[in-house]
């Protein structure tokens, strides 16, 4: 096949710098996890998901080029790893697919995908047998509401570019997108396609507060409120955070629009700032506090931005922080990460203030020790120079 390789790995690809593997298996009710930490090229990634998962993958090694930079602060498992690398594919205009009649997973353009992609049973979309392609084809039997209608309804959640959207007949509505979307749809419908009224669908942007964060907080308070109501008060509507986390997706009948994004607003508020201490156990404060302000800090209105602080306590040996509630979480990943580190890539400094002496001589003097073997030193230049 011209321009084209197939591969079937068997084996893992040597990953690039910086990237730390460590799979172990866990009990019968869990998964191994894999850590992923540093830059792995995207085609070693997609040969690491088929070791991993037993997938056959082809794919043109021209299409794959390039570097992707993951930090992630704890392992991922295997459908988490598939989930990570569909999304990375499609920040490059990429995704994979299952052809008519083959098992074999191939990565291909998002622009080619739809005409290209076999088409698969609602059914197997929400729960699927094995791990879904990342774009994915299905028609969808209609029941009570205009297919047409339902068309233009469903295209608000799908990708504005890659996405198709086609009535078939009267009673069936062919959609193709990416499979998270693609679910996110099915579910939609399933509420949207039922006798009388049909529920108005709107995308809510947030100021503050991610989607994800506020999605849940809004089910649970309408839950709740349900329990303590009487049956033909309960609501019907539903708060559903979109993909891009920046925005909600309210379904909801008219009479109930207003109270869902009152809702919505009240949960969408700036984040509190709460002060904690930290303890680095193998790097010094600055290191740690220079990692933590590239990894950690947040621009606003979601992070603490200009009240984001960093105390450095030297008597204690501690980082006094102030930030929000995420970027705390952050930077206890990345805590945790670097105490997990084994002693051999470890690199302990300390810094002494010299008041009496010359620092160079010192360090002389120190180096007289250790060439005496008085004391032992890891490296030949472990003494910095003077400033």
């Amino acid at each position: 096949m011209t321009g084209c390789f197939r591969y079937r790995w068997t084996v893992v690809a040597l990953l690039t710098f910086c990237l730390a593997i460590a799979s172990a298996a866990q009990d019968d009710d869990s998964q191994s996890t894999t850590q992923l930490q540093g830059q792995i090229e995207l085609a070693r990634l997609v040969d690491l998901v088929s070791e991993r998962m037993g997938l056959n993958i082809e794919y043109d090694a021209g299409d794959l080029s390039g570097q992707v930079t993951l930090r992630l602060g704890a392992g991922v498992s295997d459908d988490e790893l598939w989930a990570l690398t569909n999304r990375l594919l499609a920040s490059r205009d990429l995704t994979t697919i299952r052809m008519p009649g083959e098992e074999m997973l191939s990565v291909v353009r998002l622009s080619a995908a739809a005409p290209l992609a076999r088409f698969v049973a609602a059914s197997e979309v929400l729960t699927p047998s094995s791990p879904p392609a990342g774009f994915t084809s299905t028609v969808v039997p209609i029941e009570f509401q205009p297919v047409n209608e339902l068309s233009e309804t469903i295209k608000k959640v799908l990708s504005a570019q890659h996405a198709v959207v086609q009535p078939i007949g009267e009673r069936d509505l062919l959609i193709a997108d990416l499979h998270p979307r693609i679910v996110q749809a099915l579910e939609i419908l399933a509420r949207l396609d039922v006798p009388g009224q049909q529920p108005l669908v709107e995308i809510v942007p947030l100021q503050f507060r991610s989607a994800t964060a506020i999605a849940p907080l809004i089910a649970s308070a309408v839950t709740t409120r349900d329990a303590v109501m009487s049956a033909g008060e309960k609501l019907s509507g539903k708060v559903t955070a979109m993909p891009s986390d920046d925005a909600v997706l309210l379904v909801a009948p008219s009479d109930e629009q207003k109270y869902f994004r009152d809702l919505i607003e009240r949960f969408d508020q700036r984040p509190v700032l709460k002060t904690l201490s930290y303890s680095p156990r193998y790097f010094t404060l600055p290191e740690v506090k220079a990692l933590i302000e590239q990894t950690a800090k947040r621009p606003p209105p979601r992070g603490s931005g200009d009240e984001w602080k960093v105390v450095s306590d030297e008597l204690t040996g501690t980082l006094i922080v102030t930030a929000t509630e995420k970027e705390h979480e952050s930077i206890a990943a990345t805590l945790d990460r670097l105490n997990a580190m084994p002693a051999e890539a470890r690199r302990p400094v300390r810094t002494f203030e010299i008041r009496n002496r010359k620092v160079t001589e010192i360090r002389d003097l120190l180096l007289n020790l250790i060439d005496a073997g008085v004391l032992q030193s890891t490296t030949d230049s472990f003494l910095a120079e003077p400033a």
